[in-house]
C-alpha cells in the first residue's frame, strides 16, 4: 500500500485522471448506459442545461467498454507520468481541461449530431507534447519527432478518409494539435525566459 501511495504522490495527475475514467466506466455499467448519456459524453443540447458545461470535460472521462478505456490508459499511463517528470501539475491539468473543450466545442461544430466520448483526445495530446519535448532548445526539430508526428497525422487522415468506424480521429487529430501547441508554447517560453 505504501508503493501506492508514493506512485500516487509522484504523479497525482496521471492517477487522478485515470482514476476518474475507471470510476466514470463503473458508473456507466452500475447505470446500463445512464452515467455515459447524462455525464461522460458531450452532444448538443441546451446552453441552460448545466451538465452541458459539465459534459465538456465530462467527456473525456467517459468510456464505452473496458477495450475502450484500456486502450486510452495505455498512452496516458505510458506518457503521463513522463509528463509529470517534466512538467508543472498545473499545466498538464491545464492541458487536460484545455483539450478536453476544445474537442467537444469542435465536435458540437462540425459534427453536431455525434456523441464523443473518450479519453483519445488526451491521451493523444499528451503523446504529442511528450514528442513536442524532443525538439531542441535552438528551435531544431528532430528527424525522429518529425517521423512520429507524421506517423500519426497521417494515420488518423487515412482512418478518417478511407475507414468507416466509430474511431474519431478527428478527435485524435485535435489531440496531437493541442498537444503540438501546448509543447511548442512552451518551449518558446522557457527560450524567452533564458535569455
Amino acid at each position: 500500500m505504501d508503493k501506492v501511495k508514493r506512485i500516487f504522490k509522484r504523479y497525482p495527475v496521471t492517477c487522478t485522471f485515470t482514476g476518474l475514467c475507471v470510476v466514470a466506466l463503473l458508473l456507466n455499467y452500475l447505470t446500463a448506459g445512464y452515467a455515459n448519456r447524462v455525464l461522460f459524453s458531450v452532444y448538443r443540447s441546451s446552453l441552460k442545461d448545466p451538465l452541458f458545461y459539465f459534459r465538456l470535460v465530462g467527456h473525456s472521462l467517459g468510456h464505452s467498454g473496458i477495450n475502450h478505456l484500456l486502450n486510452n490508459m495505455l498512452l496516458v499511463v505510458l506518457v503521463g507520468p513522463m509528463l509529470e517528470d517534466r512538467y508543472p501539475r498545473g499545466f498538464l491539468i491545464g492541458f487536460i481541461l484545455f483539450t478536453s473543450v476544445f474537442i467537444a466545442l469542435a465536435n458540437l461544430i462540425f459534427f453536431p449530431n455525434i456523441r464523443l466520448l473518450g479519453a483519445s483526445g488526451v491521451a493523444c495530446g499528451f503523446l504529442m507534447l511528450m514528442a513536442t519535448g524532443l525538439i531542441g532548445r535552438r528551435g531544431e526539430i528532430p528527424l525522429s519527432f518529425m517521423l512520429v508526428a507524421g506517423y500519426f497525422v497521417f494515420r488518423q487522415l487515412y482512418g478518417a478518409i478511407f475507414l468507416r468506424d466509430t474511431v474519431s480521429q478527428f478527435s485524435h487529430l485535435l489531440g496531437y494539435l493541442c498537444g503540438f501547441l501546448f509543447g511548442y508554447m512552451n518551449k518558446s517560453s522557457r527560450r524567452r525566459r533564458e535569455l
